[in-house]
Parts: C-alpha cells; sequence; structure tokens
C-alpha cells in the first residue's frame, strides 16, 4: 500500500494543510491528498491538451473559463417544442 505524501500547503491557493482537513481544500476546493490530487491533475492535463490541440492554445483562460460558461448556459436553456 502507498502511503500519501502530505502536503504542508494547498498547491492551489496556499492554505497550511494539516491531516483532519478531508480530501480537499476547505478554501479553495483543490484536492489535497495524494490519489485525489493525482487524478485532478491526469484528468485536467487531458482537458488541457484537448483545447490545445482544437483550437485553443491561442487564448487566455478568462476567455476559455468565459466560452465554456456561455457553452454550459446554452445548454441549460429549455429546447424549443418540436
Amino acid at each position: 500500500m502507498m502511503i500519501a505524501r502530505p502536503l504542508a500547503h494547498c498547491d492551489c491557493c496556499g492554505l497550511p494543510i494539516s491531516g483532519s482537513m478531508g480530501q480537499s481544500c476547505p478554501r479553495c476546493g483543490y484536492p489535497i491528498t495524494q490519489p485525489e490530487e493525482e487524478k485532478f491533475l491526469e484528468s485536467s492535463l487531458l482537458a488541457l491538451q484537448r483545447v490545445a490541440a482544437y483550437g485553443g492554445a491561442n487564448i487566455t483562460v478568462s476567455q476559455l473559463i468565459n466560452r465554456y460558461r456561455t457553452r454550459l448556459n446554452y445548454l441549460h436553456q429549455p429546447m424549443p417544442a418540436g
């Protein structure tokens, strides 16, 4: 069994981490256990590589967030009866 390496600080917001905080940072929600952080990073890297490969390499993170938010808002709109 692999022992998780404890983090001294959240790798996202810098909050000092203690062993009793659970799997996510209470301030920003970033995963703070090694297995959860590895899953998050692997998933994020795959998504970012896909974005970069298909036209998103030259936009800012803010633009990407806006693009995703706009698309999600569109998907949440009721479909017209047809």
